[in-house]
């Protein structure tokens, strides 16, 4: 027999693995009906998160049991739904900050919680769900949901609302002065940056820093980044020294300057978005000539262009004798038996961060560092910049292209030929240094 009312139904289902467009199975729900609970072999009763797959339908979204211990089904109409909210909320918060974050649960304290609920009417009462979203799938899962519901999401991040065409950023720290012990210091404290509509917002997210100030992109004179020990503003920062290790640094020029370190994992997305979002160029060099200074790097432009032999980014890049390529967002394609499936929003993996040195143009040789490996390659002088060139196991093309207005930005291209060719590309930002 086969029930169609809308609600919670038992269904006689085996473990479900399913994938497809509009199918999520890397999502849990947060089950505290005690019988249903006990029926999977927990005798406790306490609530529990039990896998499911969520798949949204053209006129319902549909919640079904994942393992064989737990065979419930959820109907939920879009027009029968209420609210919906969404929290992303990193372990890495403070207690304080962490418990005071929307949908917190305390059984998941200290740990990443990604909660969505849905509030909806069934038989004239209010029902609802709480799902714990996938790492990786959480941002597709938000937009789906809000494509197929028709509705606006009430988002936050770390306990900040995300609004409309925000852009959240973690991983960032920012220097600013306090006062401990009756005493100032300047320090390094970790926070959160949510590009806004008008202004970036930086959030601290540290214990003894957690204040919140705006920087409206109206008043940003200069924005520019850096690659190295110390930026050049830290002569404006008492108490601050050069770092051991090179650093990311991200400075804010406006009615204050606001010094920014960045994680080389978001480097290039989070260039890309402040400059969309501000308006404004960043200075790549740091210091007033571009000459001067032996590192340069770029934001991604919409469209990529060509450079005048003469130029000057041109020439600092035919004398480059290390080039670091920082890459982003990006396409992956396999065909599998034969059939194509294709990934548009792929990520590039940070750790394999593409470090070409021993760059002699004469020879056309170089060689390629990715991870532990050292690969010799060809590279070869163009008008638009340099190309890498390696066939081994693997196709593997980078091409560094200098631009007029001084930006230099990379493609990588790979294609592996074997049972299941695949093939990707990456887009991201360079760095250049001008000794070996």
């Amino acid at each position: 027999m086969r029930c169609l009312c809308v609600g919670v139904l038992l269904v006689l289902m085996g473990s479900v693995s399913v994938w497809a467009k509009d199918v999520f199975d890397d999502v849990h729900i947060l089950e505290r009906d005690v019988a249903r609970i006990k029926a999977t072999g927990d005798l406790r009763g306490g609530e529990k998160l039990m896998k499911v797959v969520v798949r949204f339908r053209d006129a319902d979204v549909m919640v079904m049991g994942n393992d064989y211990r737990y065979g419930y089904l959820t109907l939920i109409p879009y027009a029968a739904i209420e609210t919906m909210t969404y929290s992303d909320i990193g372990g890495h918060l403070p207690d304080q900050l962490h418990r005071a974050s929307p949908l917190y649960e305390a059984n998941f304290d200290g740990q990443d919680q990604r909660w969505c609920t849905i509030t909806y009417k069934q038989d004239a009462e209010t029902a609802g769900v709480k799902l714990m979203l996938g790492r990786e799938t959480s941002d597709v899962f938000i937009k789906t949901l809000a494509m197929r519901a028709e509705k606006v999401i009430g988002q936050h991040i770390d306990g900040v609302p995300r609004l409309g065409a925000d852009v959240a950023f973690r991983d960032c720290r920012v220097f600013r002065t306090i006062l401990d012990d009756d005493k100032t210091k300047t320090d390094d404290f970790a926070c959160l940056v949510m590009m806004r509509a008008d202004a970036f917002e930086i959030v601290g997210q540290d214990k003894n820093y957690q204040e919140r100030f705006l920087v409206p992109y109206s008043v940003v004179r200069r924005l520019s980044y850096e690659h190295s020990n110390e930026t050049s503003y830290m002569g404006r920062m008492p108490g601050i020294g050069a770092f051991r290790k090179a650093k990311h640094w991200f400075v804010i020029e406006g009615d204050e300057t606001v010094a920014l370190m960045l994680a080389s994992e978001i480097v290039a997305d989070f260039r890309e978005a402040a400059q969309a979002k501000a308006g404004v160029t960043i200075n790549a060099y740091a210091n007033e000539s571009r000459l001067q200074t032996p590192i340069q790097a770029a934001v991604l432009p919409p469209e990529l262009g060509t450079s005048n032999s003469d130029g000057e980014s041109h020439q600092v890049l035919m004398a480059a004798k290390t080039i670091r390529c920082l890459l982003g967002p990006g396409t992956r394609a396999l065909w599998a038996d034969g059939q194509l499936t294709r990934d548009g929003e792929a990520r590039y993996d940070a750790t394999q961060v593409l470090f070409f040195d021993a760059i002699d143009l004469g020879k056309q040789t170089a060689n390629l560092h990715r991870g532990e490996s050292v690969t010799p390659v060809r590279v070869v002088a163009g008008h638009t910049g340099l190309t890498f060139l390696t066939v081994d196991d693997a196709t593997l093309v980078v091409t560094v292209f200098a631009q007029e207005d001084g930006q230099l930005v990379c493609v990588y291209s790979q294609h592996v030929v074997g049972a299941s060719p695949q093939a990707s590309q990456f887009y991201g930002v360079v760095e250049v240094g001008s000794k070996k």
